[in-house]
């Protein structure tokens, strides 16, 4: 059976790669951040029509419990924009992922980075999630029309308490470049000791994700 991991941005897209590079069966595509992820989403399964697909990538916590490299599967995902909705993974992804070690996770899918600890404990407490992305839920949705078992397969990588605000302009918009890096720096000092926490998190969280997915990737024999 064939397979599509899908990953918005390109440290989530180097993560998957690495972890399928050997399974031929299984297409990985970068398809965007936020908005533009379902896009991106319809045309990579309209080119793969996949026999199941995954979302893969980083999340942030809200719930006190989901501390930075714990890998979540989701279920429920509700969109901010439309509560009334909510999407349920299919269960057989589901079930595997737990299998490989994944906790389950309510999830909210908002459109703009979160990184207040107080706009994190708001969105827990309106919407019963315990943890935020910012595409699972458009992602799901493309995959529900198109009939596609699916499954957001997430690692934290900020805590409930993290607070990102200070990185907010420069990372709000996707991945900074190394230049975009040293120029806030340099602008905004303050920057220097939230970026070294953030970059303490991504290894642990992408070492996590990585390592899950190997495992994915390595018992295909029991996949859907």
């Amino acid at each position: 059976m064939s397979g599509l991991v899908l990953a918005p941005l390109r440290a989530e897209h180097a993560i998957a790669r690495r972890a399928f590079r050997k399974q031929d069966g299984i297409r990985v595509r970068r398809i965007g951040m936020g908005v533009a992820a379902a896009d991106g989403a319809c045309r990579a399964i309209g080119e793969a029509r996949p026999d199941w697909c995954l979302l893969v990538g980083f999340c942030g916590g809200l719930s006190p419990d989901l501390a930075t490299g714990t890998v979540v599967a989701l279920s429920p995902v509700v969109a901010q924009a439309e509560d009334s909705v909510s999407f349920v993974p299919d269960e057989a992804l589901m079930m595997r992922a737990r299998a490989l070690g994944a906790r389950t996770a309510r999830a909210v899918t908002v459109e703009h980075l979160v990184a207040d600890p107080r706009e994190k404990k708001d969105l827990r407490r309106r919407f019963s999630a315990d943890a935020l992305d910012m595409e699972s839920a458009s992602v799901a949705h493309v995959a529900a029309a198109s009939r596609i078992p699916f499954l957001a397969l997430r690692c934290v990588l900020d805590d409930a308490m993290r607070d990102f605000s200070p990185l907010e302009d420069l990372i709000g918009r996707g991945e900074p470049s190394a230049r975009d890096v040293a120029v806030a720096m340099l602008r905004k000092p303050g920057t220097f000791f939230p970026l070294l926490q953030l970059t303490r998190d991504y290894f642990l969280a992408a070492r996590a994700l990585k390592n899950l997915l190997v495992r994915w990737a390595d018992n295909r024999t029991t996949l859907p």
